[in-house]
């Protein structure tokens, strides 16, 4: 079980570290969460069934659906790799992050944070 452990997180480093940045978006960003009201199946905006836990986010439509994004915590530079399957943001630069996705940048309960996003390939 160890060996597995082990083996897992230095995939998933290697895998986090081989994704190469192709653009950085200009702007203050801000990103919230969402999902935590749903308890039905909703389905996001490109007819995947939504999970707060999976890591997507709901982006404007400047990103296209299956855009793979890096959005980074101003405040303490922890990131998260999230892909694009929902419409959302509710303003310009305002990305909105699943649950899962948020709680692995910043506690829940803050709700709002200063955040770089990159687009990776």
């Amino acid at each position: 079980m160890r060996k597995y452990i082990l083996l897992m997180l230095m995939f998933f480093t290697l895998t986090v570290n081989s994704q190469k940045v192709i653009h950085t978006e200009k702007g203050n960003w801000i990103a919230t969460y969402y999902g935590n009201q749903y308890k039905t199946r909703k389905l996001t905006a490109n007819g995947d069934v939504f999970n707060k836990y999976a890591m997507t986010c709901a982006a404007p439509k400047r990103f296209k659906f299956g855009t793979k994004l890096k959005v980074t915590n101003l405040e303490n530079n922890k990131s998260v790799i999230v892909k694009v399957n929902d419409r959302g943001g509710f303003g310009s630069n305002i990305i909105d992050l699943t649950y899962g996705a948020f709680k692995k940048i910043e506690d829940h309960k803050k709700g709002r944070i200063k955040v770089k996003i990159q687009i990776i390939k």
